[in-house]
């Protein structure tokens, strides 16, 4: 509650124009309550940010330790993608937060949010190393930025929605846009294996 309020706050006044009684004002709670749970304001801010990378992370685990030994190639790169498509959409707010307000960061937030998404991509490169590896479908030389590129590339589909994806008739649908996604990172522009 108190991180999607800051996320709506951070996005419809900015960062360096956030207080901290917006943001306890938007949530219902006590500017106090925020201080129980957030060093500071940049702390605040990367929680809002990371908030969608978190709740993809938590999802992926279970499904991939429950579901990974089945998966083929095309199912485990399609929970990636849809997993965390799900997450932004859902947090879409925080994602364009960042978007709107990043230029407005002063040095120690950007590293700190940076460490943030650091630590992320570690959690993901665990699993993803592994299975790179296992399934021989993606070199390890620049996987980690592989990664990147494609959860960047997720998110930016949610949050640049309107102009990038087709709208009226022509308007794919969730699992459209998720297959298609797939198909691209799997087997890039010709969208099918060889």
């Amino acid at each position: 509650m108190l991180i999607d309020a800051a996320a709506r706050v951070f996005t419809a006044k900015g960062y360096a124009a956030t207080t901290a009684d917006d943001i306890a004002a938007e949530a219902g709670v006590a500017r106090s309550a925020i201080w129980r749970h957030f060093t500071d304001k940049a702390d605040l801010f990367g929680a809002a940010v990371l908030q969608p990378f978190i709740e993809f992370l938590e999802n992926y685990t279970v499904a991939y330790d429950i579901g990974n030994p089945k998966w083929g190639d095309f199912e485990i790169t399609r929970t990636i993608v849809e997993m965390f498509y799900d997450s932004c959409t859902a947090h879409r707010e925080a994602l364009v937060g960042v978007a709107v307000v990043g230029h407005e960061l002063d040095s120690a937030t950007l590293a700190g949010l940076d460490e943030q998404f650091d630590r992320f991509f570690a959690e993901i490169m665990r699993t993803t190393s592994i299975e790179a590896h296992r399934r021989g479908w993606v070199p390890q030389t620049g996987l980690d930025l592989t990664m990147r590129l494609l959860f960047g590339t997720i998110a930016s589909i949610v949050v640049f929605d309107h102009p990038l994806v087709p709208s009226g008739g022509d308007k794919p649908s969730r699992d459209e846009v998720i297959d298609h996604v797939t198909r691209v990172f799997l087997y890039g522009a010709r969208l099918a294996k060889d």
